[in-house]
This record gives structure tokens, sequence and C-alpha cells, in this order.
């Protein structure tokens, strides 16, 4: 029985089939999120908003509020 043990040798020149399944998954499920991710960011920048922004003029009457008081000065000929 030893001598069957000693004869045994590994054939290092087998190559592995079926083991690449795995990682072709992974690899395609990588990819296919990040394509998803790209259409979604394009998706979102060519729909986006267009933004304007405009300046209100001061108003007119703004005497009293542009001083910081907050009631108007009553007038010189009114008497209380």
């Amino acid at each position: 029985m030893d001598a069957e043990l000693k004869s045994l040798k590994i054939d290092r020149n087998q190559t592995k089939k079926g083991g690449n399944w795995a990682k072709r998954w992974i690899i395609g499920g990588v990819l296919l999120f990040a394509l998803a991710g790209a259409a979604n960011f394009g998706y979102r920048m060519l729909n986006a908003p267009v933004v304007s922004t405009a300046l209100a003029p001061p108003p007119l009457g703004a005497g009293a509020q542009a001083s910081g008081r907050s009631k108007p000065k009553p007038p010189s000929n009114w008497s209380a």
C-alpha cells in the first residue's frame, strides 16, 4: 500500500473548468449597476429644471421701513 501511495502524482497541467460562472455574474452585475447609475445621472442632467433668478426693485415708498422704525413718525401739524 505504501508503494501505491508513493506512485501517486498530482497533475498540475490540468486546467480548472466550470469555476468562471461566479466571476461572470459578479462582473455582469457590477457593470449593469454602473450602467443604470450612469443612465440615471444622464436622465437627471437632461431633464433638470431651468433656474433663473430675478432681482426685485426696492419699494417706492420705503420711508419709515427703510430707516428701521416700526411706526411712521406723525406729521408735525398733528395734535394729540
